[in-house]
C-alpha cells in the first residue's frame, strides 16, 4: 500500500506534464500573477519565499492530488510503524521465552532415577551445573478443554530464571501448593491464594497457588499456560520415586557455540 499509492497519485501530474511542450515546460518559471487583485496579494506576500508560495499554491490548485499524497504518507508511516511495532514484540517474546531457562542443553531420558546420571554426567568436562526436571500435561476440569503443563522442578533450581510478581516461590516444606504463570492466571481468572483444580491419572486434586510468575511458555492451542511444583510432589502424584526425571537441564562453564557443540557430542 504504502509503495503502491504514492505511484498511482503520482499517475494524474506525470501524464498532464506530458500534454505540453518543451518550450512551453522551459519558458514557465516560478508563480505569476495576472489581475490588479493578484499583483497586490503579491506585493503583500512579498516576504514569503517564492518556494514556499509555489508550494502552497500547488496544494491549493490540486486538492485531490494533494489529498491522495497526503494519505500515502500517512498509510505509509502507519505501515511501517505497524510492522516494526510487531516486529519488535515479536523479538521481545522469543527472547524471554528462549532465557526462561539459562541452561544450554535439555537432556531428555526415559523416566528414571536422576542421581546416578547426574553423577555421570558431572564428571564430563564443562559441565557446570545440572538439574532434574519433570513436565506433565494436566486437564482442568472447570475449563472446557483445559489443559495445563505441570513442570517439577528443584525448589531452589538455578537453572529456571524465576521472576515472581504475586507472592512467593515454591519451599522444600510447600505440601500441595504450586507456582502458577501470569498467562495461565490471566486465563483462568487465579490469584495468589486460589486453588488449582486439575486432574492426573484420572485423580482430581486441589492445589494452593502460592505465587505467580511472570512466564511467557505456552502451547500454542494446546495448554493455557504454565505451573510449577517440587520434583518430589510431582513425581508422588505418578506414585514414582521422589528421584526420578525425565529431563536434565545442563549448563557449561564455557558458553561459546562451538564449546557448548563439543559437550553435546560428548554427552550423547
Amino acid at each position: 500500500v504504502g509503495l503502491a499509492l504514492p505511484l498511482l497519485s503520482a499517475l494524474i501530474p506525470l501524464t498532464g506534464g506530458t500534454n505540453i511542450t518543451v518550450r512551453q515546460a522551459m519558458a514557465a518559471y516560478g508563480v505569476q500573477y495576472t489581475g490588479r487583485r493578484a499583483r497586490a496579494t503579491n506585493r503583500g506576500l512579498s516576504w514569503i519565499p517564492q518556494t514556499v508560495r509555489l508550494g502552497l499554491r500547488s496544494v491549493f490548485r490540486k486538492p485531490m492530488r494533494a489529498s491522495l499524497t497526503l494519505l500515502a504518507l500517512m498509510l505509509s508511516a502507519a505501515v511501517f510503524l505497524s510492522v516494526q511495532t510487531t516486529t519488535v514484540s515479536i523479538d521481545t517474546t522469543l527472547n524471554e521465552i528462549e532465557h526462561t531457562y539459562s541452561s544450554d542443553m535439555t537432556v531428555s531420558v526415559s523416566a528414571q532415577s536422576y542421581q546416578p546420571l547426574l553423577a555421570l554426567l558431572k564428571r564430563v568436562p564443562n559441565v557446570a551445573l545440572i538439574e532434574p526436571r519433570v513436565i506433565q500435561t494436566v486437564q482442568l476440569p472447570d475449563v472446557a478443554q483445559g489443559q495445563l503443563d505441570l513442570v517439577g522442578l528443584l525448589p531452589d533450581t538455578q537453572l529456571y530464571q524465576r521472576h515472581v510478581v504475586a507472592g512467593h516461590w515454591l519451599t522444600e516444606n510447600g505440601q500441595n501448593t504450586l507456582v502458577l504463570s501470569d498467562v495461565a492466571a490471566g486465563s483462568l481468572g487465579l490469584h495468589v491464594g486460589d486453588e488449582l483444580t486439575f486432574v492426573i491419572n484420572q485423580h482430581l486434586h486441589h492445589w494452593r497457588i502460592v505465587g505467580i510468575v511472570h512466564d511467557l511458555n505456552k502451547d500454542i492451542g494446546n495448554t493455557l499456560g504454565v505451573a510449577y511444583t517440587s520434583i518430589q510432589a510431582l513425581n508422588a502424584l505418578n506414585n514414582a520415586p521422589t528421584d526420578q526425571a525425565s529431563n536434565l537441564l545442563v549448563s557449561a562453564h564455557d558458553r561459546l557455540p562451538g564449546a557448548v557443540d563439543r559437550l553435546a557430542k560428548e554427552i550423547y
